[in-house]
């Protein structure tokens, strides 16, 4: 049986602070760009409308910025919970190959 390599590469940057994959992965495809083409069609009736209305404005950053903070929060969960099932996934080979 051979010896499990570890890349030793990844956990130096994670140390280091280096990884911002987070801030790097973007959507792509025409389905993503029609969606938010749409947004941010919306997002300009919007702001239309809420100017006319006193504070509107202010209102509506105060809204995005609460819906982004969610959003941010959402995203740290899923991918914990994402992180934590491919290293289930590594140790369940591991073990696995140890097995045979």
């Amino acid at each position: 049986m051979s010896e499990l390599k570890i890349d030793t590469r990844i956990i130096e940057k994670l140390w280091n602070g280096e990884l911002y994959e987070a801030e790097v992965c973007r959507l792509s495809g025409e389905s993503y760009q029609k969606k938010l083409k749409s947004l941010n069609e919306t997002h300009k009736q919007l702001l239309e409308i809420l100017e006319t209305i006193q504070d509107g404005e202010q209102i509506f950053e105060q809204y995005e910025g609460k819906r982004s903070e969610l959003l941010e929060a959402e995203k740290q969960e899923a991918f914990k919970k994402g992180f934590c099932a491919a290293v289930s996934m590594m140790l369940e080979c591991v073990q696995y190959s140890k097995e045979k």
